[in-house]
């Protein structure tokens, strides 16, 4: 696949965002044998779903699987079959999506993982140790720098050796 499919992926899953209580539909971008995987578990928005097509289409499809997730489906997902983790959600009064909350308890590959939160403060902080976090406001205009910061960090992880 390459990165203009990747794109039209990435755009379909942008207009497929509604509100927040809708379930992701499970898509994926890159071929499924490629070297490096990644699994994107998210609530949908639209802000969710513009990072989300960023990000996916600043991967080389032939060098990297992503395989995007309803968040509620995160604890039948084996995450070990993957090398990097990313977890978007939002905060409600202070407290993370209980799913990724659930999925960062259990996870011992912490430096693996980035989780992306919206909330209304950016001063939000998980409170869990060895977590790479990023919190931002859902604006239209924080896409480009979110994505950019998730993008940068992504591709850190897959620097790291297997």
């Amino acid at each position: 696949m390459n990165r203009q499919t990747a794109a039209v992926l990435g755009a379909a899953l942008l207009l497929a965002a509604g509100c927040a209580t809708k379930a992701v539909k499970t898509a994926s971008f890159g071929t499924d044998s490629a070297a490096r995987r990644v699994l994107i578990a998210t609530e949908q928005s639209d802000f969710k779903a513009a990072v989300i097509s960023s990000v996916t289409g600043a991967l080389d499809p032939d060098a990297v699987y992503v395989k995007v997730i309803d968040i509620a489906h995160l604890a039948a997902e084996p995450s070990a079959a993957y090398d990097a983790v990313i977890l978007i959600n939002t905060v409600y009064a202070w407290q993370m999506n209980e799913q990724a909350a659930a999925f960062l308890k259990d996870n011992t590959a912490r430096q693996r993982v980035i989780l992306l939160s919206t909330a209304d403060g950016e001063d939000w902080e998980s409170g869990i140790p060895g977590i790479d976090a990023i919190t931002s406001a859902s604006a239209p205009a924080r896409v480009p720098a979110v994505s950019a910061a998730v993008t940068a960090r992504l591709q850190r992880i897959l620097a790291m050796p297997n």
